[in-house]
């Protein structure tokens, strides 16, 4: 993946996704033969994945915020319920 790094360096816009650009040098290397169809699949692929694990453990971290703050709930509730039995 290396050398799609290295070929998107010289894309005409730093956002590009290598997809259906204009002035992509990533697609003008799979046209010209330089980089297989194939290899730029498989970039695209890798990229969706991470994509998906990082999204993940962002939604893993409010998951455990959210469980945090569950517990300070029903801790609070047993407080009022002691409370008003006193």
């Amino acid at each position: 993946m290396a050398e799609i790094e290295m070929l998107a360096r010289e894309c005409r816009f730093s956002d590009c996704t290598h997809t259906q650009e204009c002035g992509c040098r990533v697609l003008e290397a799979v046209a010209g033969g330089e980089l297989s169809q194939d290899r730029l699949e498989s970039y695209h692929k890798m990229k969706r994945e991470l994509a998906y694990l990082s999204e993940r453990q962002h939604k893993s971290a409010d998951r455990v915020e959210k469980e945090r703050w569950r517990d300070v709930a029903l801790f609070a509730r047993e407080i009022k319920k002691y409370r008003k039995k006193r």
